[in-house]
């Protein structure tokens, strides 16, 4: 059974999915990512302990040894709600003829990209959080000062103190942990921690 860790980060950069990176991260990552396939499935629902319920995506992408992209996205299809863990995952060619991951929504067969979130021919965006493989760890962006963050989030702000200022003068995080959503308890498997710290870059 592989375990793992998840960590978020207050101030970590914007990007589309886990970029493959040449080094001994990049044999790690890959490493963790195989033995997660083995025992998991491609996607994993938690709630934050900031309120909002998200679907960690791995072993998904484009295809090819090994199908090593991560994503992290909003449990629920912007458009009426519906949980996206039970939906389709799919490679679609874009208009450039890149191949991407999209997930379709099993109500309505909305499909959105798990890389940018956004629908061909609809206007509606499903939520991406930019997400790395780090020092053994999966660290997921969380922008606590962004409009519309739930007021829980507040309650995970450290004061100020000196030395504790991340990039952009944004203060660390506590450490805690998130609940589990999944409709199902396996009891084979063993629960996620996040722990929440800031990314030191």
């Amino acid at each position: 059974m592989a375990e793992f860790q998840v960590r978020v980060g207050a101030h970590l950069e914007k990007a589309a999915g886990d970029p493959l990176q040449p080094g001994p991260n990049f044999f790690l990552r890959n490493r963790v990512l195989r033995e997660m396939g083995k025992t998991c499935p491609p996607g994993k629902r938690l709630r934050l302990p900031t309120g909002q319920d998200v679907i960690f995506w791995f072993n998904v992408g484009i295809p090819g040894p090994p199908k090593s992209r991560v994503y992290v996205t909003e449990a629920r299809c912007p458009h009426q709600g519906v949980c996206l863990l039970g939906g389709e995952l799919s490679e679609i060619e874009d208009e450039m003829g890149i191949a991407q991951a999209m997930i379709r929504c099993p109500r309505h067969n909305k499909t959105f990209s798990l890389r940018h979130g956004r629908s061909h021919g609809n206007t509606e965006v499903l939520r991406e959080f930019p997400c790395r493989f780090m020092h053994g760890h999966w660290y997921v962006g969380l922008d606590l000062d962004e409009p519309g963050t739930p007021a829980a989030a507040s309650s995970f702000k450290e004061p100020l103190s000196p030395g504790s200022e991340g990039k952009a003068g944004r203060p660390t995080l506590q450490c805690t942990e998130a609940q589990d959503s999944s409709p199902s308890s396996d009891p084979t498997r063993k629960k996620l921690r996040w722990l929440f710290d800031t990314l030191q870059q």
